[in-house]
Protein backbone atom coordinates (compact mmCIF):
# COMPACT_ATOMS: atom_id res chain seq x y z
CA UNK A 1 0.00 0.00 0.00
CA UNK A 2 2.81 2.39 0.79
CA UNK A 3 4.48 1.86 -2.58
CA UNK A 4 1.33 2.96 -4.45
CA UNK A 5 0.14 6.52 -4.87
CA UNK A 6 -2.82 7.40 -2.65
CA UNK A 7 -5.22 7.43 -5.62
CA UNK A 8 -3.98 4.04 -6.80
CA UNK A 9 -4.20 2.64 -3.28
CA UNK A 10 -7.80 3.83 -2.95
CA UNK A 11 -8.87 2.51 -6.34
CA UNK A 12 -7.05 -0.82 -6.12
CA UNK A 13 -6.84 -1.68 -2.42
CA UNK A 14 -10.01 -0.29 -0.90
CA UNK A 15 -12.43 -2.70 -2.64
CA UNK A 16 -10.24 -5.66 -1.67
CA UNK A 17 -9.91 -4.54 1.96
CA UNK A 18 -13.66 -4.00 2.27
CA UNK A 19 -14.35 -7.41 0.74
CA UNK A 20 -11.81 -9.12 2.99
CA UNK A 21 -13.23 -7.39 6.08
CA UNK A 22 -16.40 -9.41 5.48
CA UNK A 23 -14.77 -12.65 4.36
CA UNK A 24 -16.20 -15.97 5.55
CA UNK A 25 -12.85 -16.98 7.02
CA UNK A 26 -12.24 -15.47 10.44
CA UNK A 27 -8.49 -15.61 9.78
CA UNK A 28 -8.87 -13.25 6.83
CA UNK A 29 -10.97 -10.85 8.92
CA UNK A 30 -8.42 -11.15 11.73
CA UNK A 31 -5.62 -10.10 9.37
CA UNK A 32 -7.63 -7.13 8.14
CA UNK A 33 -8.24 -6.07 11.74
CA UNK A 34 -4.53 -6.47 12.52
CA UNK A 35 -3.45 -4.29 9.57
CA UNK A 36 -6.28 -1.76 9.56
CA UNK A 37 -4.29 1.16 11.01
CA UNK A 38 -1.58 0.80 8.37
CA UNK A 39 -4.24 0.59 5.68
CA UNK A 40 -5.90 3.75 7.00
CA UNK A 41 -2.57 5.57 6.89
CA UNK A 42 -1.99 4.44 3.31
CA UNK A 43 -5.48 5.33 2.12
CA UNK A 44 -5.75 8.68 3.86
CA UNK A 45 -7.93 10.15 6.62
CA UNK A 46 -10.99 10.87 4.47
CA UNK A 47 -11.20 7.31 3.18
CA UNK A 48 -10.43 5.98 6.65
CA UNK A 49 -13.37 7.86 8.14
CA UNK A 50 -15.88 7.27 5.36
CA UNK A 51 -15.05 3.73 4.22
CA UNK A 52 -12.85 1.95 6.76
CA UNK A 53 -14.48 3.15 9.99
CA UNK A 54 -17.70 1.22 9.27
CA UNK A 55 -15.63 -1.87 8.43
CA UNK A 56 -13.72 -1.40 11.69
CA UNK A 57 -16.98 -1.27 13.67
CA UNK A 58 -18.11 -4.50 11.97
CA UNK A 59 -14.82 -6.12 12.99
CA UNK A 60 -15.34 -4.97 16.59
CA UNK A 61 -18.73 -6.73 16.50
CA UNK A 62 -17.48 -9.87 14.74
CA UNK A 63 -18.78 -13.27 15.83
CA UNK A 64 -15.23 -14.57 16.28
CA UNK A 65 -13.50 -13.52 19.51
CA UNK A 66 -10.03 -13.43 17.93
CA UNK A 67 -11.21 -10.90 15.34
CA UNK A 68 -12.81 -8.73 18.03
CA UNK A 69 -9.62 -8.82 20.11
CA UNK A 70 -7.47 -7.85 17.12
CA UNK A 71 -9.81 -4.97 16.29
CA UNK A 72 -10.07 -3.86 19.90
CA UNK A 73 -6.29 -3.63 20.06
CA UNK A 74 -6.45 -0.97 17.33
CA UNK A 75 -9.09 1.28 18.94
CA UNK A 76 -6.62 3.85 20.29
CA UNK A 77 -4.78 4.13 16.97
CA UNK A 78 -8.03 4.35 15.02
CA UNK A 79 -9.31 7.06 17.36
CA UNK A 80 -6.32 9.21 16.39
CA UNK A 81 -7.25 9.03 12.69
Amino acid sequence: AQSLSRDDAVSQLLPVVLKFSQDKSWRVRYNVASQLVELCEALGPEVARSELAPAFVRLLRDNEAEVRVAAAGKVAAMAKM
